[in-house]
């Protein structure tokens, strides 16, 4: 796999994953900003997969949703 591939897998893996997590949450984007602290727009963002989050955002992600990093990104298959 060439850098922009590996790159697109990992933005891909992290939109449906971030999608998910959202979904079985039942809650709204505006309620994970609030509580994550991340602005609603780069939430968007991270949801439509036009950017992944730095990592001050990913580890707030993860400890909301209580998933690993790894999991989030797709390099692991445990969430934990």
């Amino acid at each position: 796999m060439t850098r922009q591939e590996i790159r697109s897998y990992i933005r891909k893996t992290f939109r449906k994953r971030i999608q998910l997590l959202l979904a079985e949450s039942g809650q709204t984007q505006v309620e994970i900003s609030r509580a994550t602290g991340i602005n609603k727009k780069l939430l968007n963002k991270y949801m439509s997969g036009e950017i992944l989050p730095g990592p001050d955002n990913l580890v707030a992600l993860g400890e909301y949703f209580e998933v690993s990093i790894d999991w989030m990104l797709g390099t692991s298959e445990d969430r934990a």
